[in-house]
C-alpha cells in the first residue's frame, strides 16, 4: 500500500516569524498565503486566498527566523500534521499545520521590505540542501 504525506507550497509569508518560547528544541511559527484565480463560467473572475501556519523545527526554524520577513515570497516543503489541544475555557482545539522541513526565497515576484531583520545581504536558497528533516518525534510546544 503507497502512502506519502507531502505538500509544497509557493506563496507569501503573511506575519512575521516567531521563535517558540519554552521548548528546547527552538522552534519558528509563521503564517504563508496562497492565491488562486479563475473565469467562471460567465467569464467573470474569481480568487481566493488560502491561509496555511507553517511549523518550522531546530536550526532550520532559527534560519527562518532570521532570513525570512512578512511579504517575501517563500517555497515551503514539508508535511501535513493535524493535532489539538485544549484552550484555557476547556475547548478543544483542533489545527492543521505544515510541518517544513524545507524552506527557501523565491526569486520570481516581488521583493521584500526589510522589517528591522538584517541577514547580511544574504537570502537563502530556495532548494538549500543545508537543511536537515525535522524531528518526527519532538512535541508541538504549544
Amino acid at each position: 500500500m503507497l502512502s506519502e504525506n507531502e505538500v509544497r507550497l509557493i506563496g507569501n509569508i503573511g506575519s512575521p516569524p516567531e521563535m517558540g518560547k519554552g521548548t528546547e528544541t527552538p522552534v519558528c511559527n509563521f503564517t504563508v498565503c496562497t492565491n488562486k484565480s479563475w473565469k467562471g463560467k460567465d467569464g467573470s473572475k474569481h480568487e481566493k486566498a488560502t491561509w496555511h501556519r507553517i511549523v518550522v523545527w531546530g536550526e532550520q526554524g532559527e534560519n527562518c527566523f532570521k532570513y525570512l520577513v512578512k511579504g517575501q515570497q517563500v517555497l515551503i516543503k514539508g508535511e501535513i500534521d493535524n493535532r489539538s489541544y485544549e484552550d484555557k475555557e476547556g475547548r478543544t482545539i483542533y489545527v492543521s499545520e505544515v510541518v517544513a522541513n524545507r524552506f527557501g526565497g523565491v526569486t520570481f515576484g516581488s521583493k521584500p521590505s526589510s522589517e528591522g531583520k538584517s541577514s547580511g545581504g544574504k537570502e537563502p536558497e530556495p532548494e538549500d540542501p543545508g537543511f536537515s528533516n525535522n524531528d518526527p518525534d519532538a512535541d508541538i510546544p504549544f
